[in-house]
């Protein structure tokens, strides 16, 4: 079918995004944002942090980072249209993230439905008290949600400040999860974002 062939375009793109992303380390300093692993640090200074208050006017360069990468990844596969009908809102704060889909009653708590490849998982953070981490859904399988994270580490615990982009794996009864935002990706009929391979213009391209 056309219509599902496309959203699974979509979702190895999002993924593909995400991916290549992995290794990716914050800085200590506002330089090398855009360079891997050089001026590693723990001051939150990020390329995901810079370009989304560029792009959407949101955030701080040296915040917490998970939710700008959740967000990065999904402006930079599908523009800012795309993106903002998947994931409705530009967000550093990840209870504003999985409120936008909470609102729209696309938000699946952990234990009332099953998570998709493409989705967004909101994990709940016990020293915040209240969800405090995020990440997206790249495999599904058995009772197992395979993740990308930004500000995590490698460790198999919850690591909501830990300084790079990492794949991860939970149980999905772990009481690290909250809940997932379900994404609806059937929202990009009639968006091409196949077309540019950087949808955003940066402020030093025009």
């Amino acid at each position: 079918d056309y219509k599902e062939d496309n959203f699974m375009k979509a979702i190895d793109k999002l993924i593909a995004t995400a991916e290549a992303e992995l290794g990716y380390l914050e800085k200590k300093s506002n330089k090398n944002l855009d360079d891997k692993t050089a001026n590693a640090g723990s001051s939150n200074y990020t390329k995901y942090n810079r370009d989304l208050k560029e792009w959407a006017g949101v955030g701080s360069i040296s915040a917490q980072w998970c939710q700008a990468f959740v967000d990065w990844v999904f402006i930079t596969a599908f523009g800012l249209e795309g993106a903002k009908k998947l994931i409705y809102t530009w967000t550093n704060y990840t209870p504003t993230g999985s409120g936008a889909f909470k609102k729209r009653s696309r938000y699946i708590k952990r234990g009332s439905g099953k998570p998709k490849r493409g989705d967004v998982i909101y994990f709940y953070s016990s020293a915040k008290g209240r969800i405090g981490h995020v990440g997206i859904v790249y495999k599904v399988s058995g009772n197992k949600v395979y993740t990308i994270e930004g500000n995590t580490s490698g460790a198999s615990s919850l690591v909501t400040n830990g300084g790079g982009v990492k794949k991860k794996s939970y149980s999905m009864s772990s009481t690290y999860i909250d809940g997932y935002g379900s994404v609806d990706y059937s929202a990009l009929e009639g968006i091409d974002y196949t077309a540019p391979e950087n949808p955003v213009i940066r402020l030093g391209d025009r």
